[in-house]
Order: C-alpha cells, then structure tokens, then sequence
C-alpha cells in the first residue's frame, strides 16, 4: 500500500501495467523523494490469492532489472557484471566437491 503526496502523483510518468506499477511507483519515489515504512495491520482482511507466483514473479522481477537500468545504471551493470562471477565459484565449488 502507497501513501503518495498529490503533487508527486501527478508529477509521476508511469509506463509499466499491471503489478509492475507497484516496482515503477517504488523506483521514482526512491529516486526522487525517498521511501519512508509506515507500519499498519491488516489481520482482519480476508482475500483470495490474486498472484500467480510463478508468472508474476517472472513479470516483477524483469521490471526490477528494465528499471534499475533505467535509475540506477551504474548498480545495474554492476549487478550483471558480477554474475558471471558468481556462477564461475559456484562452478569451481562443485567442481571441488565432486572431484
């Protein structure tokens, strides 16, 4: 759940749909203003799953990484540099163990 300052909401340029608006809000907000949590209860709502987790996940997860490219280039790229080396140690660990 949001809490946005009107002019900021007018302000925002969303071009993502569905359950990436929620990522893309989060995004300018973090870029712009900063994100503050406001801790609140919801024990009494009862509601039946909408997410997919499997599809939605999928579909999130590709708008976190269309949108760090898109704020944060710098973290981006070295977010994606650093894979290929992770999965070299992860290699090299199994090649331990197994050898």
């Amino acid at each position: 759940m949001y809490v946005l300052n009107t002019s900021f909401a007018k302000e925002m340029i969303l071009e993502t749909g569905w359950f990436d608006v929620e990522v893309e809000i989060a995004a300018q907000a973090a870029k712009s203003r900063g994100i503050v949590e406001v801790p609140i209860s919801n024990d009494s709502r009862i509601s039946v799953q909408k997410l997919n987790p499997v599809r939605d996940g999928v579909v999130i997860s590709s708008s976190i990484l269309k949108l760090s490219k898109r704020y944060n280039f710098l973290r981006f790229y070295s977010y994606l540099s650093g894979f290929p080396l992770i999965a070299a140690s992860l290699g090299y660990i199994v090649l331990l163990i197994h050898l």
